[in-house]
């Protein structure tokens, strides 16, 4: 047995619940202001990052854009087309 292995609780193990407590507007205007603190420290990452969310925003758009304006159209006429060979074939 190493001594690692008293640190290991065992599967069966009853954990103790966790606090919930109320979420206050101070602890808002704490996050606010560590996560400018964050910023000011390394802007580089930040806007990379954000830059990269914009990016990604901006294809989902244009995807979503390419889906409702060329794709359902097309899928709608081929539907139509073999709807009517199916249904009234022609004579």
């Amino acid at each position: 047995m190493s001594p690692n292995d008293a640190a290991i609780p065992s599967p069966g193990a009853l954990r103790a619940a966790p606090e919930i407590r109320l979420v206050a507007w101070r602890d808002a205007t704490d996050a606010l202001r560590s996560g400018f603190a964050d910023f000011r420290t390394a802007p580089a990452f930040g806007l990379f990052l954000d830059g990269f969310h914009a990016l990604g925003g901006l294809g989902l758009v244009a995807c979503l854009a390419w889906l409702v304006t060329v794709t359902l159209p097309v899928l709608g006429h081929a539907t139509w087309h073999l709807y009517h060979r199916l249904v009234a074939p022609e004579v």
